[in-house]
């Protein structure tokens, strides 16, 4: 049994028992869930105050099980970090405690804290995260199931942030039929989302364009708009480097249209999509003017190796503009500064200024 079949037999059980308030309590996430992109201020707040009063209840399971919400809807709707690896420690220390030790939702709190510490630092938290996937790879069931999925697709991340092409790349592939088997068209968006930037982080126009029609497909069955404007900004970039300029502004008109329409921050791929755009067209200016605008979104959220590789875009531009400033090297290595493994940047840095 998964997370949300533990749901559904809590929500069984208080009908038959006529627990209305535990019975509206289990069904919080469910109806706040449909808040995430479009109001996630409201989304987060409901699952906040559903934790409060779990706790008020002395409901530790539902606690916990919100709080791990909580921590999602900051890290993934918000893209707000900030308190992120905070929060993560303390699911990390509910969870332990021996009445968790088989609950389903257990699951739920490991891949909501990998998700935080890969994204926060990954270079930075490396080996503890592979230790981290190591022991999930060992307690997460291997049958097909919506955790292992979720799973999957975090380790993905994880080679990605590390800058690990090909090994990000057959993940994909691999648990591509996982989410195949469980009918589950939003995660397999998010694979064929991923499978685009590692091609075009590896300038594999080729292995590009085997996805269109799969993109296409899955964004009619699709009710999120950042994933539909993030579809909408690679289609763009596809349409251009085939010389279909004419296609590709109307598809880049859409996609900025559709992400006009959610009050969350847009996704690192959807700017990274924007960015390819121009600079597809030799459009440096254009690119720069992305990469500010990204800046100007993630600048506070706490999501440290971003904001980092954002600066080094940034002075990547300029340096080829001719207008690359030493407040502008600076604002980079500062950035850099707040990583655990700087090192690792500053080449980067050094790279795209020389």
């Amino acid at each position: 049994m998964d997370i949300f079949g533990w749901v559904a037999e809590r929500r069984r059980e208080y009908a038959r028992n006529k627990d209305h308030a535990r019975f509206d309590l289990a069904g919080v996430f469910h109806e706040a869930h449909t808040w995430g992109e479009s109001d996630p201020d409201r989304y987060v707040a409901e699952l906040k105050a559903a934790k409060l009063q779990a706790q008020e209840m002395d409901e530790p399971f539902w606690s916990l099980y919100y709080q791990a919400f909580y921590l999602e809807g900051l890290v993934h709707y918000k893209r707000d970090f900030r308190d992120a690896l905070d929060l993560a420690a303390q699911c990390a220390l509910a969870v332990q405690k021996p009445m968790f030790a088989n609950w389903p939702g257990r699951f739920l709190v490991y891949n909501t804290m990998l998700y935080a510490y890969v994204f926060v630092d990954a270079w930075g938290y490396e080996d503890s995260i592979r230790k981290f996937i190591a022991y999930m790879d060992r307690e997460v069931p291997a049958t097909p199931n919506h955790d292992r999925l979720v799973f999957l697709i975090r380790k993905t991340d994880f080679a990605m942030e590390c800058e690990r092409w090909d090994e990000a790349r057959e993940l994909c592939y691999a648990h591509m039929p996982v989410a195949e088997e469980l009918g589950e068209p939003g995660y397999m968006y998010a694979i064929v989302s991923d499978l685009f930037r590692i091609e075009y982080e590896r300038r594999n126009w080729e292995g590009m364009m085997a996805f269109p029609d799969v993109l296409e497909d899955l964004n009619r069955n699709t009710t999120h708009p950042n994933c539909r404007a993030e579809s909408l900004a690679w289609r763009a970039v596809m349409a251009r480097q085939r010389g279909n300029e004419e296609m590709a502004q109307k598809r880049l008109t859409s996609a900025e249209r559709r992400i006009a329409r959610i009050d969350g921050a847009p996704s690192r791929e959807y700017f990274l999509a924007l960015a390819a755009f121009h600079e597809v067209g030799n459009d440096y200016e254009g690119a720069l003017a992305i990469r500010e605008r990204e800046l100007a979104t993630y600048c506070d959220s706490g999501k440290l190796s971003h904001i980092a590789a954002i600066h080094i875009e940034r002075c990547r531009m300029k340096k080829r503009l001719g207008s690359l400033k030493p407040e502008d090297v600076k604002q980079a290595e500062q950035s850099i500064d707040a990583l655990l493994k700087p090192p690792i940047f500053r080449s980067k840095l050094e790279r795209a200024i020389a």
